[in-house]
């Protein structure tokens, strides 16, 4: 006859042991649903900022569209950097408002346009009606990645979405030779430029900050024409690193409240 303990033990469920490779595979899940909720997160605080800001450069257009002289609206003077020497145009940060201004209300045609606007949903979209899959290299008609329309745009949520499905910020264009932190230095987007820098690796840092489009500019250049505008930008790429020789320059000096560190300029 069983006794009582006998008979406690026998309804008692049989524990089954959990093999390494089951609670390897439960660890790896459960940090993968971690990483997912921080990403999602950090993408959510993101739009929300790029939203604020979207809003700040339309308050901002709005206010440099037009002025009034004598009781009467009329059009802004255009920047008087508008172009640079040699006749290649730059955006200037108060063109670049007013596009994104214009821009804003008229639905994204593609994934550079939602990137250029740091519309992260958006862009899923395009990725997903994709038939082929994904390249994140790939150039559009203007010979840009979406990589660089979202640089240009400063948004680090849509940059770093297409840096997770393989984009390489030193491709550059077909035209004029400009990688993502061309793009980002040209527009004054810092928070952009910081960005971009920082993911790079150490042995390869000082060659793309200080790499030549096709006419020879670097991104300091390109910051340095937009003026007063480009001016914490510019600072920012010298304290980075950027390397700055005044003679290169065939047109005026910064117009910027201080000079560059003649620390920084080497020939």
């Amino acid at each position: 006859m069983a006794t009582a303990a006998q008979k406690t033990m026998e309804r008692q469920p049989s524990k089954r042991t959990i093999s390494d490779n089951e609670l390897a595979r439960e660890v790896a899940e459960i940090k993968a649903q971690e990483a997912r909720d921080r990403r999602k997160k950090l993408l959510g605080l993101q739009e929300k900022k790029d939203k604020e800001q979207r809003q700040l450069h339309k308050t901002k257009s709005g206010n440099m569209a037009e002025r009034v002289v004598d009781g009467k609206a009329v059009p802004a003077p255009p920047s008087a950097n508008a172009a640079s020497p040699g006749g290649f145009r730059v955006p200037q940060q108060e063109r670049i408002t007013d596009i994104v201004s214009r821009e804003a209300n008229r639905p994204a045609k593609n994934i550079g346009e939602a990137a250029a606007r740091g519309d992260t949903k958006l862009m899923e979209v395009f990725i997903e009606q994709e038939k082929s899959p994904f390249d994140a290299n790939k150039k559009d008609a203007m010979g840009r990645t979406p990589l660089h329309w979202a640089a240009e745009g400063g948004s680090m949520a849509a940059m770093m979405m297409l840096l997770e499905l393989g984009a390489d910020p030193e491709v550059t264009d077909y035209h004029n030779g400009l990688n993502a932190l061309h793009f980002a230095a040209r527009a004054g987007r810092e928070g952009a430029v910081r960005f971009l820098i920082n993911l790079m690796p150490k042995d390869k840092r000082d060659r793309f900050i200080n790499s030549p489009d096709k006419r020879g500019c670097t991104p300091a250049f390109l910051a340095h024409e937009l003026g007063v505008d480009g001016e914490p930008t510019f600072k920012l790429l010298l304290e980075m690193g950027a390397r700055w020789n005044s003679q290169q320059l065939t047109g005026p000096a910064p117009k910027t409240t201080t000079s560059a560190p003649r620390s920084y300029g080497r020939a």
